[in-house]
């Protein structure tokens, strides 16, 4: 403490009078957003980007941290604390603009205290002077000094005369108490070392006059805003006098707080991240996860080392920057300590988000990827793994929890650790068709290959162990199981010899798809897998029931979505969407003579197919209609309930945007191709009754009989599903099977390629689809005859092309 009371003005002290300040604007603006809080105090729409702006910031944390005030919702309010604490400061804050004045005075005197140690020291004793004047200028002597004339004589009031008199006096002191006597030495040592100390001062005079004056000038009172009074900091709050000395711990949270503030994010994510950061440090009450007095915890060196595993569960590693622990310890620096804890927070954050599935927006690489992602919440992460026994065990629990997630994980070990003792490459050339009873060179190398051994037998013989195996081969892969090696076995078995990499990509695709589906898929829910063309039931984890599906071509995918189905429909209707209404339907309505002469429409496509218009409510004949003047799609075209419908004899409902349901279908035939992509969309279902019997003895206790019944004679019969049974379309090219082997199926809409593209970077070893253009099967305008053979030969066209 200097003499005459006088206590030491230090740039930190003037930021934490600077948040008292804040108080009082707070409790004159609550409830109100931090942002428009800084805006009002700053006067800049980028308050971030301002100095003035970061010391509100400061600010805010300072006050939160002292539980003075709450943020609920995005609103700032003050607490009963707070308010206490302003009934006891003595500041007058009434003029935003002289805090706004102030708020500008703080960056500018600190840069000046640094330049010199004499003009710190000047700073120093004229802030202290302003603590000290503040409860003097009542009742101020009133007369002396030249400074204090002037400033009287302009009208200023008596505090501010006294303020710059004092100021006046000590710049003269500080100058003048040099050591050496007689005025010669004075001016000897303001030559030598007092030129910076003198033009300082008399710059930071000239700020400080223009600064009060426009506070004077702005001010209906024409008193100063005075940062802080002695008294006040003498007995700054009952609030601090039962409060110690901050304790190491405490002291990190504010060094995190800081160094959280002054951080600038690279991207939308890593703001969220640091948001939630900054949300979570700023609650004194909310402990410091990762450090202790001590040092780093046991806690956060578990955390880190489960985070280091990432790559073990499909993720990497190093997309998680973890700190240096060498020499972090109870002797360590503040901001060595402070770094450490924020680095594991946003690996943390991170970690969390990407093993939910956060590192890819499937919807950004195709509209038909659309799962809903269940992320969780940022800031209740930090909060559990605050009161977690185990963080490491609750690391973990963001990994997906199912048995096809984990049989992969070791599949992609098991790979891994092949690649670091590679097996020799085994290539099996161009050459004849490879089948049972064959014997050539080449059998040795199939044998070789696929590690089947001839017992000492003919190697060159192509016998049933191969067989089998060959077969076994085709089947995880794919391919027709016929246990004949052709072109495409034999390209199949090369690449898969070469493709390690290849097949750990995969796996890491597979995977990353099963982080999209929820924890709980459901106690009963379906399952149907697109390019395994294969549809599930599965009760209590075990399935209870497969058939084969046809799913979307590649130029009209069935997306990839989870919903919950809502109602079975027995008899449906079947309206035609606008897509085949424009693309299927419109081609063929010809124009068989021009309207004004009484010509008419070849409209027999809607007659063959049971096709019925309907415009307006009420239904009309589409040889009535003028194509020429109408927009198909206004129209609303239906097939009725009967066995004809494409539709079949039951629909499985699951509204969803896409408009994608389970049908029966009329052409079963399509059931017995090993490739079944050949629907508009939906789902095509071989056992429809089988699938209807299961979910209806589930929700309403349903008999066989019954189910049977209603799929023979309903007519639009509705049924309601009490319980919502959860249907999630899935894009798995890899499935474990029970006995422990993996099979492979082909990348149908290419998702594979756009994955690899996205999380790797390339898409090598993957090959996007041909998709083919299937030409208009009759351009609108063509004049060849309507022909009864075109006629037949197209409506069966139209058949497979409408039944969805």
């Amino acid at each position: 403490m200097r003499p005459g009371g006088v206590q030491p003005f230090e740039y930190p002290d003037l930021r934490d009078e600077l948040a008292w300040l804040v108080l009082r604007v707070i409790s004159k603006l609550e409830p109100c957003t931090e942002t428009s809080l800084i805006v009002y105090i700053t006067g800049n729409y980028t308050p971030s980007h301002t100095p003035t702006g970061r010391v509100t910031l400061y600010a805010l944390v300072k006050l939160k941290a002292l539980g003075l005030i709450r943020s609920e919702e995005g609103q700032i309010a003050i607490t009963e604390a707070g308010r206490r604490f302003l009934d006891e400061l003595p500041i007058d804050a009434s003029s935003p603009r002289a805090l706004f004045v102030a708020f500008l005075m703080a960056p500018g005197l600190a840069w000046l205290a640094k330049r010199t140690t004499r003009l710190k020291r000047f700073c120093q004793v004229c802030f202290a002077g302003v603590r000290a004047i503040t409860q003097q200028s009542a009742r101020a002597p009133a007369d002396g000094g030249l400074v204090r004339d002037l400033a009287t004589l302009c009208g200023m009031p008596k505090a501010w005369a006294n303020l710059f008199e004092y100021w006046h006096n000590q710049a003269r002191t500080l100058l003048s108490n040099v050591p050496g006597t007689g005025g010669q030495v004075l001016k000897s040592k303001i030559a030598d070392h007092g030129r910076v100390a003198l033009f300082g001062g008399t710059l930071l005079l000239a700020i400080l006059i223009t600064a009060g004056s426009f506070a004077f000038l702005s001010s209906k009172g024409g008193a100063p805003t005075i940062y802080a009074t002695e008294d006040h900091v003498a007995g700054r709050a009952t609030e601090p006098k039962t409060q110690s000395l901050p304790s190491r711990t405490d002291t990190v949270r504010i060094a995190i707080q800081q160094r959280l503030y002054r951080l600038s994010a690279p991207s939308e994510r890593r703001k969220r991240e640091q948001g939630t950061l900054i949300e979570y440090y700023s609650d004194s009450k909310k402990p410091l996860l990762w450090i202790d007095d001590d040092g780093i915890t046991d806690r956060a060196q578990s955390v880190m080392r489960e985070i280091a595993k990432a790559d073990e569960y499909g993720l990497q590693a190093a997309d998680y920057e973890l700190p240096n622990l060498d020499g972090l310890g109870r002797n360590s620096e503040i901001d060595s300590l402070a770094d450490a804890e924020v680095k594991i927070s946003f690996a943390l954050l991170r970690y969390t988000q990407d093993a939910r599935g956060g590192r890819l927006t499937p919807a950004r690489l195709t509209k038909n990827l659309d799962p809903t992602l269940a992320l969780p919440d940022r800031l209740q992460v930090m909060d559990s793994i605050a009161v977690r026994d185990d963080p490491a065990a609750y690391l973990r629990s963001f990994q997906p929890s199912h048995s096809q997630f984990e049989a992969l994980r070791q599949e992609l070990l098991a790979l891994r650790s092949e690649a670091r003792t590679p097996k020799p490459i085994v290539i099996i050339p161009d050459g004849p068709v490879l089948k049972k009873g064959v014997e050539h060179a080449q059998v040795a190398l199939l044998r070789k290959r696929l590690e089947v051994s001839s017992n000492g037998g003919n190697a060159f013989l192509y016998g049933d162990l191969l067989d089998e195996a060959v077969r076994r081969f085709q089947t995880e892969h794919g391919l027709v199981v016929d246990g004949v090696v052709g072109v495409g076995t034999r390209e199949a078995l090369n690449q898969n010899a070469q493709g390690n990499l290849v097949r750990q990509r995969r796996i890491l695709l597979n995977m990353e798809r099963w982080r999209w589906l929820p924890q709980d898929l459901g106690q009963l829910y379906v399952n149907v897998n697109v390019p395994e063309f294969m549809a599930r039931v599965v009760k209590d984890g075990q399935v209870i029931h497969t058939s084969r599906v046809v799913v979307g071509k590649p130029n009209s995918q069935t997306p990839i979505f989870s919903h919950k189905m809502q109602e079975i429909v027995f008899g449906p209707y079947w309206n035609v969407p606008n897509s085949i209404k424009v693309e299927e339907i419109r081609p063929y309505l010809r124009e068989e003579a021009p309207w004004f002469v009484g010509g008419g429409w070849n409209t027999s496509i809607f007659r063959r197919q049971g096709l019925h218009v309907r415009y307006g409510g009420r239904e009309v004949d589409p040889g009535g209609i003028d194509w020429n003047r109408v927009d198909i799609r206004n129209l609303e075209i239906f097939q009725p309930p009967g066995p004809n419908n494409v539709l079949g004899r039951v629909k499985f409902v699951f509204p969803n945007k896409h408009d994608v349901y389970m049908h029966d279908t009329t052409q079963k035939h399509l059931f017995a191709q090993q490739v079944r992509a050949e629907s508009h969309g939906c789902v095509r279902v071989q056992s429809p009754e089988q699938l209807a019997a299961i979910l209806l003895e589930y929700d309403q206790a349903w008999s066989a009989a019954r189910v049977k019944s209603a799929i023979q004679n309903g007519h639009d019969q509705h049924v309601p599903l009490s319980h919502k049974v959860p249907v999630h379309i899935t894009y798995f090219t890899l499935w474990a099977n029970d006995d422990g082997s993996i099979s492979s199926f082909g990348d149908l809409y290419g998702h594979d390629a756009r994955m690899a593209e996205a999380l790797v970077g390339d898409s090598r070893g993957f090959d996007y689809p041909q998709i083919e253009v299937r030409q208009k099967p009759i351009p609108r305008g063509n004049p060849a005859p309507w022909g009864e053979a075109a006629n037949t030969d197209i409506v069966g066209n139209i058949i497979r092309l409408l039944a969805n």
